[in-house]
């Protein structure tokens, strides 16, 4: 499993405007000299393991083929921090997050999945992907009203992970995970799959292709950094829906029905 590259960020350029996380773009350097701007959540302020679960998304999702920004470790520097001492809240973000962050690439000319847009019959299988992606990794937070998804000239990615495996923030018993697969009820693609004919079965090879040497790999993967408590806890997730596969497809088209 190749691992995150990881840039330096030689500029800061702007915060976005969205996100309760108030990620950053940053002009970045990758070891070869080439530069690209990044959107970078910072380690100070976002949420406990956030960073961990963006690495361990974006891994699943290369593994499934779901298209989301390409991805790298940021590094921020202390001189990075200090060039923007006339922002003194910026600055001290910096400064705690001096190190490695979670940076996915800035896709210029892309817009939040809106509402009302229909799944086109074209879309309708990547749609059904995302959906059961989802399911898989437990992502109650895409929602209607939080779609995390951006829609482009030739595709739609997935982005913003840092609140999956919510069966881990649960109290008490979490119980199977076929009994929360109800949460897509809630998802932004579920009014445009509903009753329809899915296509899971490519989903569904590559689920049951999710070794685990693979797993593994893409928990331990997580830099240390990131602060990854629960990481066996995750790993024993995955295979347990791994080994159940026939199941869960039959949970989602359920749902979806």
């Amino acid at each position: 499993m190749p691992e995150l590259p990881t840039v330096e960020a030689i500029e800061y350029r702007r915060e976005l405007p969205t996100g309760t996380t108030k990620p950053c773009v940053f002009l970045c350097e990758s070891p070869t000299g080439d530069t690209e701007e990044y959107v970078t959540k910072m380690r100070h302020g976002v949420r406990q393991f956030g960073l961990a679960y963006e690495c361990i998304a974006f891994h699943l999702a290369v593994h499934f083929g779901i298209d989301c920004p390409p991805a790298a470790l940021v590094r921020l520097s202390l001189d990075l921090a200090v060039a923007q001492k006339q922002d003194p809240a910026l600055c001290d973000r910096i400064i705690r997050s001096v190190g490695l962050n979670f940076g996915s690439a800035f896709l210029p000319g892309y817009a939040t999945w809106l509402p009302s847009r229909r799944v086109s019959a074209g879309f309708r299988k990547q749609a059904a992907e995302i959906i059961a992606f989802d399911a898989l990794v437990d992502n109650a937070d895409r929602r209607i009203d939080k779609p995390n998804l951006l829609t482009g000239p030739l595709r739609t990615v997935v982005i913003d992970h840092e609140l999956i495996f919510s069966f881990l923030r649960l109290v008490g018993n979490a119980g199977p995970w076929f009994q929360r697969l109800h949460f897509l009820l809630r998802h932004p693609l579920y009014e445009g799959l509903k009753g329809q004919e899915l296509n899971l079965a490519g989903f569904h090879e590559r689920l049951a292709a999710l070794t685990d040497e693979t797993i593994d790999d893409i928990c331990l993967s997580v830099p240390a950094e990131f602060d990854l408590e629960q990481r066996d806890r995750i790993s024993d997730y995955l295979k347990t829906v791994r080994s159940e596969a026939d199941t869960f497809i039959r949970g989602i088209e359920e749902v979806l029905r």
